[in-house]
């Protein structure tokens, strides 16, 4: 990828995010990639715990940073859509310190501020204005669904590793059903099919 092109890539992606109520997916390998890029999304980004844990590493840079850039290189090659590469005491303290890092952030330049783990509509609503500036969630069970988040204030929600993790999810279902009935009931609810994969891999951007 060229200069250029990398630049417009970046200028899609920064205008998308700055447009707001951007959902976006994140992608712990290429097959998921370009799952989620056949499902239509704009952009995909990645998810470190995903990729992490599906090379059976724990979260939290045990994988290196060389490996992990080869690792995004290659989501970023298998598809067309452009690719995305503290704790307080109580709530109160981890508010303020969130607010305090989201505008030194901004600050610095950054266009987004990405607070995950926070969902509770109230919080992201607070935390918006609080830290005036546009602010990214990140889904998972139990939250509240996109519209409602972007309602509260926030411009981006990303699937962070939830999607990878329901994945596993749905393959240890298939490993206890298996293992228990020999019968293939549970794979057959999912399946992708062999076209269906093969027409996902066959082109190449």
């Amino acid at each position: 990828m060229n200069p250029n092109e990398q630049m417009q890539r970046a200028t899609y992606f920064r205008d998308l995010n700055l447009r707001g109520q951007l959902l976006l997916p994140n992608a712990w390998d290429a097959a998921s990639a370009r799952v989620f890029e056949h499902a239509g999304f704009p952009a995909i980004g990645t998810t470190s715990g995903g990729i992490a844990n599906a090379r059976g590493l724990l979260d939290g840079e045990i994988i290196g940073r060389a490996r992990m850039l080869d690792e995004i290189r290659t989501i970023v090659e298998a598809v067309r859509v452009q690719g995305l590469l503290s704790f307080g005491r109580d709530l109160d303290e981890r508010m303020a310190q969130t607010i305090d890092r989201g505008k030194a952030y901004l600050a610095a330049g950054a266009d987004i501020v990405f607070v995950p783990g926070v969902v509770q509509l109230d919080i992201v609503s607070h935390l918006s204005r609080a830290i005036g500036g546009p602010l990214s969630v990140m889904a998972m069970p139990g939250a509240p669904d996109a519209a409602a988040l972007f309602a509260a204030g926030a411009c981006r929600v990303s699937l962070g590793n939830t999607a990878m993790l329901a994945v596993l999810g749905a393959l240890d279902v298939i490993a206890k059903n298996v293992i228990r009935t020999g019968a293939w009931g549970s794979i057959e609810q999912t399946f992708f099919g062999f076209s269906e994969a093969d027409a996902l891999f066959r082109s190449r951007p």
